[in-house]
């Protein structure tokens, strides 16, 4: 704080009554934005639908049981 009193200043809110007692500079070497580790996955509307044709296939196995055994159930 005492040796870079201007940057303090910079970092001081007006809106915030609180004193900046301490500030940390960094360098930043490099940044990888495409990390992919954190890119969602984006599908296609045909990729999506053959990813979910099991789940459609066996929700209409189960609603067709339970037609069957007389249950009454929401569709």
């Amino acid at each position: 704080a005492d040796e870079n009193p201007d940057l303090l200043r910079q970092l001081e809110d007006p809106n915030y009554q609180a004193q900046v007692e301490r500030a940390v500079i960094l360098t930043i070497e490099a940044f990888d934005w495409n990390c992919p580790q954190h890119i969602t996955p984006r599908y296609t509307e045909v990729e999506n639908e053959a990813r979910m044709a099991p789940l459609n296939d066996r929700i209409s196995e189960l609603e067709n049981l339970l037609e069957a055994a007389g249950v009454a159930y929401d569709k």
